[in-house]
């Protein structure tokens, strides 16, 4: 008897374990991520059809309104002006793609987004908590991709690193750009919420050390320069009320000195990236995009000027 009411405690346990999961953020968030998480046509491991690749993806919105549906079963929503601009931005975008020369494809991506929003409304009861439910899933979701990142690394780096050097997917494919940002947001939460206290020390060493090897391989400035912003403007913030942060402030700095004495080629090297001065300065032709930009905008505006 004793042996059946164990086993009997322990079935209760999980459902009980099941019923909280279903009932929590995570599962709605985890599909979320994987909806954004596009779908290109870099080698992996095992080759993965186009057609299964967006498949996954664009059903995992199906699924995330289900699971935010048992989540949040009864509906209940928060005030939030952030979703209400972009529940306007989403119903503008559905009234023009009807008058759209590509309505299937403008319309099917115009309520994409509104079933999008929509999983963010189912959600809002989780939006500024204390425990941050919703960044604690982002940050999961994007330890997972790290891992998969550096598990594909490790086991086939010709196809990780296919894409002129750099670390891409070899799991799942993602290119090297957006595997810099999802680590360089994976880094700077996670020493954000360490500052703070609000996760482990060892924990917070494992992830920081994963997603700095994931930055480095992808050889990303971009990344790279807006998370080091980020952690200075974060840590100038929070300077005076927690002393861990002087003391990591301190640290840093003695081990950017060295860094910078002892291995400045090494760095330099890595900046450069095997490019030109001239391709280095321009960043890579985003100059160049945003020179044209600005003189669309200069002429638009001397047209307007003219009529008026």
């Amino acid at each position: 008897m004793s042996t059946l009411a164990l086993m009997a405690n322990r079935v209760v346990a999980n459902r009980a374990g099941a019923t909280a999961l279903l009932r929590s953020p995570l599962p709605v968030w985890v599909a979320l991520f994987t909806n954004v998480l596009a779908f290109s046509g870099l080698p992996t491991l095992i080759p993965i059809p186009t057609t299964i690749g967006q498949l996954v993806t664009q059903g995992a919105l199906v699924l995330a309104f289900l699971l935010a549906l048992l989540a949040n079963p009864h509906g209940v929503i928060r005030p939030n002006l952030f979703l209400v601009l972009l529940s306007m931005l989403a119903v503008i975008a559905l009234m023009v793609s009807i008058h759209n020369q590509f309505f299937l494809g403008s319309t099917f991506r115009a309520c994409r987004l509104i079933g999008f929003i929509s999983v963010l409304w189912l959600l809002t009861p989780w939006w500024g908590r204390a425990d941050f439910p919703l960044l604690r899933a982002q940050i999961t979701c994007l330890r997972i991709v790290i891992c998969t990142v550096l598990i594909g690394a490790v086991v086939t780096p010709g196809a990780a690193f296919s894409y002129e050097g750099r670390l891409s997917g070899a799991l799942w494919p993602i290119p090297p750009t957006q595997v810099a940002h999802y680590a360089a947001v994976l880094l700077g939460c996670t020493a954000v919420l360490w500052f703070g206290g609000g996760v482990r020390g060892r924990t917070a060493l494992l992830t920081l050390i994963g997603s700095g090897a994931a930055l480095v391989g992808t050889h990303t400035r971009t990344a790279l320069l807006a998370m080091t912003v980020s952690l200075i403007v974060a840590g100038a913030s929070m300077f005076v009320g927690y002393a861990r942060v002087r003391r990591t402030l301190a640290l840093l700095v003695v081990i950017g000195f060295i860094a910078a004495t002892f291995f400045a080629p090494l760095i330099v090297t890595w900046l450069w990236r095997g490019q030109s001065l001239e391709e280095a300065s321009q960043l890579t032709g985003r100059t160049k995009v945003w020179t044209e930009i600005l003189g669309g905008r200069r002429l638009r505006v001397r047209a307007v000027q003219q009529v008026l």
